[in-house]
């Protein structure tokens, strides 16, 4: 098959084992922005089409409002100019959700026959999301009238697309998963000034914005520092609050920002060498957790997940960690803080549940089976 992956600026270093399991027998285009959010280090294989894109002013770049007004003028920002006429003779298109402009546009190219399916990842947990531009709400409606298949990544995402009004035989649920080889609990004694000690270190991951809760997490470590002396905090990621965090790391001798890790497959030393990994996503008006591949990696490697009952953390994590309400999240931190066993415990279930759930190898084969039965 000819199968275009067509993500735009959002693609990201997490999915990217799902496709490289294709290379072997299909020829793989992926499709981007010109500055996409990830930097990305492509497999030898790839064939990569960076696209000019009004969502390429984004990320810090530009204000919200300048944004607003973009997706405004396009309907999304997130088109591709001359997208259509590159997808010529193509089999299929994976997109992402149903109101991308590249969206639109992979269906649009359809229409003209330019290539044979497009199937959508979903993920998109907030019904009828995103509808207030206008535009949007009739492009999802098109997704749901043209689009072959969807994939709905968790039992959130399928109920979405039931109440804004899919086929249910449109839809199939399979979860996306890590790359294995890679992420696996290492032996590992440094990693960028942080060691292994007898400290037990709380790690977060995650683009540094409001809606991620590192607010959150820098307010509570500030507490619990009072209580556990032999705590250390590790941050890892940019975004637009690095400057908070890196100012509060040079104000506290047991907190370490490293910035984003390049590159991405040393994440898995990171996770190694930490105790707890911290999520702690609060949302926004128009977000909500959808997936978080860094809670599997974290329990590929067998770190115990603390979670924050929002979105579909934990439908995800399961018995791979504690996945509670914002008021019981301190206290069961301080748990899992105090008890070595029950970490231990919690570290062997996460690493069972990946082995059994999540991984890529096993997702590609099934998306790879799913375009076969659309063409």
């Amino acid at each position: 098959m000819k199968i275009a992956v067509v993500r735009g600026d959002y693609l990201s270093a997490w999915e990217m084992p799902i496709y490289e399991a294709w290379l072997k027998n299909h020829e793989v285009t992926i499709f981007t922005g010109k500055f996409p959010v990830y930097k990305i280090n492509f497999a030898p294989g790839f064939k990569v089409e960076k696209l000019w894109s009004p969502a390429d002013l984004n990320f810090g770049k530009v204000k919200r409002w300048k944004m607003a007004i973009l997706n405004r003028i396009f309907v999304d920002a997130h088109v591709l100019f001359g997208l259509e006429e590159k997808l010529r003779g193509f089999d299929v298109a994976y997109v992402s959700e149903t109101f991308y402009g590249f969206t639109h546009q992979c269906l649009e190219a359809k229409k003209k026959g330019y290539l044979k399916s497009v199937v959508s990842h979903a993920s998109e947990n907030t019904p009828f999301n995103n509808e207030s531009i206008w535009g949007k709400g009739a492009w999802k409606q098109q997704a749901m009238r043209e689009m072959d298949k969807f994939v709905a990544i968790t039992a959130g995402a399928e109920k979405v697309l039931l109440q804004e009004g899919c086929d249910s035989e449109k839809i199939v649920r399979l979860y996306p998963g890590i790359d294995r080889r890679i992420f696996k609990p290492l032996s590992v004694v440094d990693f960028r000034g942080v060691k292994k000690n007898d400290r037990v270190k709380l790690l977060f991951v995650g683009r540094l914005v409001p809606e991620k809760g590192i607010l959150e997490i820098l307010k509570m470590f500030t507490q619990l520092s009072k209580n556990f002396p032999k705590l250390e905090l590790v941050v890892a990621d940019r975004g637009p609050l690095a400057s908070v965090v890196e100012e509060y790391a040079a104000a506290h001798k047991n907190v370490y920002y490293l910035g984003r890790i390049d590159p991405y497959q040393d994440m898995a030393k990171l996770y190694s060498l930490c105790d707890i990994y911290l999520h702690f996503s609060v949302g926004s008006p128009t977000w909500v957790e959808q997936y978080g591949f860094n809670l599997l990696e974290a329990m590929a490697c067998g770190l115990p997940v603390m979670g924050l009952d929002k979105g579909s953390v934990k439908e995800v994590v399961r018995n791979g960690g504690r996945v509670v309400g914002k008021r019981e999240y301190l206290p069961t931190l301080e748990k899992l803080i105090r008890s070595v066993t029950l970490r231990k415990t919690i570290s062997r279930q996460a690493l069972e549940l990946v082995q059994s759930e999540y991984d890529a190898k096993i997702h590609a084969n099934d998306l790879e089976k799913l375009f076969k039965s659309t063409l």
